[in-house]
């Protein structure tokens, strides 16, 4: 059953790198910002070992950006983070770009506030195979000490589980 989620969710992401290239190139008017990712190559036995490909999105919330980033970038644990601005006027991209921590993976400006989902679609491209995503919207704030950990529970008790929002 997980293989065929796996198998699902690949063909899935799949098509969206697909759109990807047609909606989200450096090329066209929506990407202000694009760090380049490491290779999406991975071999069937490095799959445990990915860190999880964390998705933050941002539009106009300053304040919650830095109080959940910092938050987020306060833990020890192992994460790809992916920063997306949808084109905040409030210095909001000022402060990601001054973020420093290895975690950061990329950094995204898009040049217009294009909703919830494009930004998630997007982030969706650059998951390895076999990567566990999860995507936090800018006002959520985690309290919760090794949260990811606990995430990875709910995937090791429900393998089925490919995704997790907050």
């Amino acid at each position: 059953m997980k293989q065929s989620f796996s198998n699902n969710i690949n063909r899935f992401t799949d098509t969206v790198k697909d759109i990807k290239e047609k909606l989200f190139s450096k090329n066209n008017n929506y990407v202000e910002s694009y760090e380049a990712e490491e290779s999406q190559l991975v071999k069937k036995t490095d799959i445990n070992k990915i860190p999880p490909f964390i998705n933050f999105v941002t539009f106009n919330r300053m304040g919650l950006t830095i109080k959940n980033l910092n938050n987020i970038l306060d833990s020890e644990e192992d994460f790809e983070l992916h920063i997306i601005d949808c084109n905040s006027k409030d210095n909001t991209w000022d402060y990601i770009q001054s973020l420093n921590d290895k975690r950061i993976k990329s950094k995204t400006r898009f040049t217009l506030n294009l909703g919830p989902i494009y930004p998630l679609n997007y982030s969706l491209t650059k998951r390895k195979p076999g990567q566990y995503f999860i995507t936090i919207d800018s006002d959520t704030f985690i309290k919760t000490k090794n949260w990811i950990a606990k995430f990875m529970e709910v995937f090791d008790a429900f393998p089925d589980v490919g995704l997790l929002g907050l």
